[in-house]
């Protein structure tokens, strides 16, 4: 994936409205045998107007887009997507799926095998990193989300990992307005909110994998340095990831 279009999947996951060739491509992704027959019974209305997109045609869409940034749970999510609203598998999904499991299915000597082995414990190595950053950048500049990044408050409230501060708050772990004014900082507050849940780990372990899912962002996007908003791609994969998925990569309980 090219440097662009990587830049634009992040910055569609990120708020930024699907453009119409997207908004089409999520009709082809719709089940086809659905598509079918409402064409069938009323081939003098618009199938769009038959049956507008839904919120799941939209987390389809997101997990899509996560799987073609290399995601490995956006292909579980799609998957658990699909089962919950009893819908066909689009193309794309059945596709990957398959892939993943032939590659699985190969001797162990082999290249394909070895990538997809390495590829599902790298996933759940990049969620744990990105869990800890996405922590960290939320005590650091817990302030200023509501000034700088209104649109994307509501995200990061209904994303799945988003609570831990707001409990720690709560326990009475942390006060409710800290005082963070460094990465340092917030990395100890984080390991505080951290602890008993999967990501916890000690402050300097938090903070160097802060910085690491920095660096790890900047080459994918040709970036030497990254600007506010794009410092939220540094978590782009488990700021969308399902808890019953993370479950099944076991990351649902403290290890």
């Amino acid at each position: 994936m090219d440097e662009l279009t990587r830049e634009r999947h992040l910055e569609r996951l990120f708020g930024d409205d699907p453009t119409e060739d997207e908004i089409c491509a999520m009709w082809t992704d719709r089940p086809r045998l659905e598509r079918l027959l409402a064409l069938r019974e009323n081939m003098d209305d618009d199938y769009e107007d038959l049956h507008p997109l839904q919120g799941y045609d939209f987390e389809l869409w997101r997990a899509k887009l996560r799987t073609e940034l290399g995601s490995l749970s956006g292909v579980l999510d799609a998957l658990a997507i699909c089962q919950e609203h009893n819908l066909i598998h689009p193309d794309w999904l059945s596709n990957k799926s398959m892939d993943l499991i032939s590659y699985l299915g190969l001797p162990a000597s082999n290249k394909k095998f070895k990538k997809a082995r390495s590829g599902f414990m790298a996933e759940r190595k990049k969620l744990i990193m990105q869990k800890r950053a996405k922590v960290v950048h939320d005590l650091y500049f817990r302030k200023d989300l509501t000034n700088r990044f209104p649109d994307l408050r509501g995200l990061f409230e209904k994303s799945p990992m988003s609570h831990e501060v707001e409990q720690a708050i709560h326990r009475g772990d942390i006060l409710p307005d800290p005082q963070v004014s460094s990465i340092r900082d917030a990395s100890e507050l984080a390991e505080v909110c951290l602890r008993g849940t999967w990501a916890h780990a000690a402050e300097e372990t938090i903070r160097q994998d802060y910085i690491e899912a920095q660096v790890q962002i900047r080459p994918g996007l040709g970036l030497g340095k990254l600007s506010d908003r794009q410092r939220l791609f540094a978590f782009w994969d488990v700021a969308f990831a399902r808890p019953d998925t993370l479950e099944r990569l076991g990351l649902a309980k403290a290890e």
